[in-house]
């Protein structure tokens, strides 16, 4: 039976995770900063290269998820040490002892808007997304057994961010101004994110990868597909997108942030196997419960 490092088990994706690569078979040893219930945690900060070391011992695989969350107000300084020096440091590891080194990078490397496979140029456009451009670089300069995935906004139980507040906006029945929103957006549910990287964890393959639900819906679709999963009424209504306009002219970004589009293409993650587990609305239907 393998062994795998989980980093960030206390987060919304790192303790799905540990869930799953138990359920798949795997044994989990599972870091957190702070003491959880588990099997096996590894309880510390991993900033030195003996905890690093313990933290590592045995393992046949590294899965590093922990970092510091996209938000407004996150010191750059803090990114570079905790999303880039330590990323640097398990990938040593992972080369010292031949191990696969998995690691979940962003969509928002790219930019804000448009349709992006894995060959298209980088463009970050804040702090954090610019942390993680850095980190797939120490990556990449590490080891050759690497596979980094870039999704577009996770979502599932417990999951935070826009797509969780939609979520409970939806289920509390207010009224949404997002029925003219139609662009199209790409979104992961965390098992399918998961079942990626899992397959990854089996094969010989490295690279850089995009990971969907395969689905891209409109903000519009979603807040009706939420209703839908939540059993609530659909509240949402038109609403002229020029007031939004003009408001992306006074905050650059903000436009494309809400309507734009954001899409990503897994052509490349399809032809080595991968299909999502879960649809989109199977998902929802999970996330809204």
């Amino acid at each position: 039976m393998k062994t795998i490092l989980i980093t960030g088990a206390s987060g919304f994706i790192g303790s799905r995770a540990c869930s799953f690569f138990r359920n798949a078979g795997y044994l989990v040893r599972a870091h957190s900063r702070s003491p959880i219930p588990d099997q096996d945690v590894v309880v510390g900060d991993l900033q030195t290269e003996d905890a690093i070391e313990g933290a590592c011992k045995d393992v046949d695989g590294i899965f590093h998820i922990a970092g510091l969350a996209h938000s407004r107000g996150v010191d750059e300084g803090a990114l570079e040490r905790v999303n880039v020096r330590w990323t640097r440091e398990l990938a040593n590891a992972a080369k010292r002892r031949s191990v696969p080194f998995l690691f979940i990078s962003s969509s928002k490397v790219y930019g804000e808007t448009g349709h992006f496979s894995e060959a298209s140029p980088l463009n970050p456009q804040d702090a954090y997304s610019r942390a993680k451009v850095r980190a797939e670089d120490e990556i990449q300069k590490a080891t050759d057994r690497f596979v980094i995935l870039r999704p577009p906004p996770v979502y599932g139980v417990g999951s935070k961010g826009s797509l969780r507040f939609l979520i409970r906006a939806v289920q509390k029945g207010w009224p949404l101004p997002v029925g003219s929103i139609r662009s199209l957006r790409s979104y992961v549910f965390v098992d399918n994110l998961l079942s990626a990287a899992e397959m990854f964890l089996r094969s010989e393959r490295s690279g850089i990868w995009n990971v969907t639900d395969d689905e891209d819906v409109s903000l519009a679709d979603l807040a009706h597909r939420i209703a839908r999963a939540s059993r609530s009424s659909d509240f949402s209504f038109r609403f002229p997108l020029f007031p939004l306009r003009v408001m992306g002219i006074l905050r650059p970004g903000m436009y494309d942030k809400v309507a734009g589009e954001f899409t990503l293409d897994i052509g490349r993650l399809k032809a080595c196997g991968y299909e999502p587990s879960f649809s989109v609305n199977e998902g929802l239907r999970i996330a809204c419960s």
